[in-house]
């Protein structure tokens, strides 16, 4: 399973560098930092977040730093996201995922792909905009819910 721990490793170093935060404000936000809950099997790492039955990783301090390459066209922010259910929790393809920007109520869009077995899951998250954001997954019964601050970033300027 160190390919799943290797995912994880992937989709969050991108937010370890430092590139310049945009000039745009983000509403004061309490996003949900890691508990370093680890799915059976998975190796240990400061980004988990769970509850014993769904995992997910959230990115240092909870803030997803978007530079551009994460930016649409239409100034949306995609990010990936990996899930793991806990053995005997839900069972393949029923994950759900939905969330809401908190002080103006716009939705997020999941992506969720066929093909994955009960216990890991690949999804694709688009914020509408920056803000602070209310995300909450479900598959059977379990139920997980994180906050995370999304902000636009520009990316460093290289220097001689």
């Amino acid at each position: 399973m160190r390919l799943s721990g290797t995912l994880l490793v992937l989709v969050f170093a991108v937010g370890c560098v430092g590139p310049a935060r945009t000039t745009m404000p983000v509403a004061a936000c309490e996003p949900t930092l890691a508990n370093g809950e680890t799915p059976a099997g998975e190796d240990p790492s400061p980004r988990w977040y769970g509850n014993g039955r769904l995992y997910t990783g959230v990115w240092p301090n909870g803030e997803i730093l978007a530079d551009p390459r994460f930016i649409a066209a239409d100034g949306s922010i995609g990010m990936k996201f990996a899930w793991w259910r806990a053995p005997g929790v839900g069972r393949a393809g029923d994950l759900q995922i939905t969330g809401h920007e908190i002080s103006t109520g716009v939705s997020i869009v999941a992506s969720i792909p066929d093909g994955y077995g009960q216990r890991f899951q690949a999804t694709g998250i688009t914020f509408p905009t920056e803000g602070c954001y209310e995300i909450t997954a479900q598959s059977g019964d379990a139920q997980l819910t994180f906050v995370t601050k999304v902000t636009k970033v520009i990316a460093p300027t290289p220097t001689a």
